[in-house]
């Protein structure tokens, strides 16, 4: 038994997706993704995605790649496997520095195990040894996540896109029986939900070559206290998601703080630079102070004042020069560029890259902002809730 609170977020689904990728050493041809497996159950307000990967080595010899792939905001994996002798195999969770004890010992007795271990933020990345010249090898992942939250609705996103150029597709979605009925968008043709029992379910085999869009299950109209109930033998579960209140009202700030990370882990920032355009349509006074961060924060401000400096803002931020690491943990949230600003906007990934800690507590409303499906969500959730503000994606 528990109770989750959500709150609104947005815009919802409007991120870069960064699909799974096999790394191979220089000079190698790329591991293809030959057969992808996609099963996919939505309970309340969880989601929880298996996807089995089958990776061809076209190489004429064995290589030893490495899997990188990026989660969901607050996704969590819990479930692993990899195929020894032609069987899935599943992994056990264990503390990290356990984990690579036991990696090491397996492979001083000549066995090839599978390691999965968060990089940072919600990348992740697993060892795949050995991929067999012309041969492959098969991955199974599990991961539980969170509804992503608009207004009164809630809804799932699958990427999809690079399912044409995979040779064989098998994708089902079910949503399990709630209180309100589920709204399915995109994937491909004409897929759509299909009441059975106690959810709804859609299925489909995908042969190559064919056109996909990215799933967007969404579920309507939510009630303000969500129920679900499930049975397994003698046991019941519950679930209760409760909205809470937007106590918020209209904000029109005069001046803001605004500090951009142009690290280069920051390879894409034109939805950024979108919103930034966005606000500053929506706030047609706004004085901006940019301050840029990189390795550390550059001391020097640049201001921008209302929709007459709109385009100088954008322009000056898309011509920042993205490179070097990225210091968050030195930023002091307490000094702001002036006095009268009443509140920060940070725009990162939240991959702290140089050295571990947070910054102080700020002293206006912090407002953590990344656009990338690949950073630190929870370092950025961190910043932006330490004086009661929720971060925005």
């Amino acid at each position: 038994m528990f109770d989750r609170f959500w709150r609104r977020r947005g815009p919802a689904f409007n991120v870069d997706d960064v699909l799974p990728f096999v790394h191979v050493p220089p000079g190698e041809k790329p591991i293809v993704l030959e057969a992808l497996d996609v099963s996919v159950v939505v309970t309340g307000m969880f989601a929880e995605t298996t996807q089995t990967m089958v990776f061809r080595n076209p190489n004429r010899r064995a290589l030893e790649g490495q899997l990188s792939f990026p989660l969901p905001d607050n996704g969590v994996v819990c479930g692993y496997a990899i195929d020894v002798d032609g069987e899935l195999v599943d992994g056990v969770v264990v503390a990290k520095q356990e984990a690579r004890k036991i990696l090491e010992a397996e492979i001083r007795k000549g066995v090839d195990p599978g390691l999965v271990e968060q990089v940072q933020g919600n990348l992740y990345r697993t060892r795949i040894y050995p991929l067999p010249p012309g041969g492959t090898r098969t991955v199974r992942l599990t991961y539980v996540s969170d509804l992503v939250v608009e207004d009164t609705g809630a809804g799932y996103h699958l990427p999809l896109a690079h399912a044409k150029s995979v040779e064989r597709v098998s994708l089902r979605v079910e949503v399990k029986k709630g209180e309100v009925t589920p709204v399915m968008s995109g994937g491909v043709g004409n897929l759509t939900l299909a009441q059975l029992r106690d959810g709804f379910v859609a299925e489909a085999r995908l042969p190559r070559g064919t056109t996909c869009d990215d799933l967007v299950v969404r579920l309507p109209d939510l009630p303000r206290h969500l129920r679900v109930v499930e049975r397994s033998g003698p046991d019941t579960f519950f679930a209760i998601s409760s909205a809470v209140p937007d106590a918020v009202g209209a904000w029109t700030p005069k001046r803001v703080a605004l500090v951009w990370d142009a690290s280069g882990s920051r390879t894409d920032v034109e939805r950024d630079l979108q919103l930034v355009t966005a606000l500053v349509d929506a706030w047609t006074q706004l004085v901006v102070d940019v301050r840029v961060l990189r390795h550390t924060l550059d001391p020097e401000v640049r201001s921008f004042a209302g929709r007459a400096d709109r385009d100088a803002l954008v322009g000056y931020l898309r011509g920042l020069p993205r490179d070097g690491g990225t210091g968050l943990a030195g930023l002091d949230l307490a000094t702001l560029p002036h006095e009268h600003a009443e509140a920060c906007l940070v725009f990162s990934d939240g991959l702290n890259t140089l050295r571990r800690g947070v910054p102080g507590t700020a002293r206006v409303p912090v407002i953590a902002l990344s656009s990338a499906a690949t950073g630190d969500p929870a370092y950025l959730r961190h910043l932006a809730t330490q004086i009661g503000r929720a971060s925005w994606r």
